[in-house]
């Protein structure tokens, strides 16, 4: 199966895992209503890379392996999590972090990146559902959980995937693409011709997510050495 249907396949699975949590803690309305919610969030990202298009997936063959391996662990952590049957509060919300936090911070991290280099819309949008639904995390299990390292696993996974998809991106440079010319210089008094090397290299264009985007880059001001200037008297 490739990449795009893996990853559907494994959010529509975490949606029925949420719901199966609503049906244990169904006494409890509040509990049961955020996970329904919990599993709708799963949904719309599902319905929200599906409508990506297909060209995206495709240059994701040529990408390392590194989102084929993010998405086997998830499924792999999942398919443990779900043949427990500690069914607690406290261990539904440590199974519900464990599932998070490697489908957030190693699949959809370098999705959203990759995103923003070609379309940045399309970015914006998956990247506004998927801060919403660990919003919905951190009010779920901070008023319930009671437990020092639960809360700060919310907090630290909502910080690292700031961090992660603001950070700008530098694409690397293929040797294909670098272009070389060897300019001959004027000639020196000896009659040899000096040589110099120029090599161009374009940048892809990132815009940020949650801001707007500046036309042209500012560039960085020159340093200059300070210079001891005779001071003139000034005529009254």
């Amino acid at each position: 199966m490739n990449l795009k249907g893996s990853l559907s396949r494994l959010q529509r699975s975490r949606a029925d895992f949420y719901r199966n949590l609503a049906q244990i803690f169904d006494s409890n309305h509040l509990i049961r209503e955020a996970w329904i919610d919990m599993a709708h969030d799963m949904e719309q990202q599902a319905v929200s890379l599906e409508n990506l298009p297909g060209s995206l997936w495709k240059k994701w063959k040529d990408e390392p392996g590194t989102l084929a391996e993010a998405i086997q662990t998830c499924c792999s952590t999942h398919q443990k999590i779900e043949s427990e049957e500690n069914k607690s509060l406290q261990s539904c919300f440590a199974s519900t972090l464990n599932m998070e936090e490697p489908l957030i911070l190693r699949a959809y991290v370098p999705i959203i990146r990759y995103l923003r280099t070609d379309y940045s819309d399309q970015a914006l949008e998956f990247y506004i559902k998927v801060k919403a639904h660990m919003a919905r995390l951190s009010r779920l299990i901070q008023p319930f959980a009671g437990d020092p390292v639960l809360l700060q696993r919310v907090a630290n996974l909502q910080e690292f995937f700031e961090h992660e998809v603001q950070a700008p991106i530098i694409p690397p440079v293929s040797a294909k693409k670098s272009s070389s010319k060897r300019v001959p210089s004027p000639r020196r008094r000896g009659g040899k011709n000096r040589t110099v090397v120029r090599t161009a290299a374009k940048a892809r264009r990132v815009l940020p997510l949650g801001g707007r985007a500046k036309r042209a880059a500012k560039r960085t001001k020159a340093l200059v050495g300070k210079l001891d200037l005779a001071r003139r008297r000034a005529r009254r």
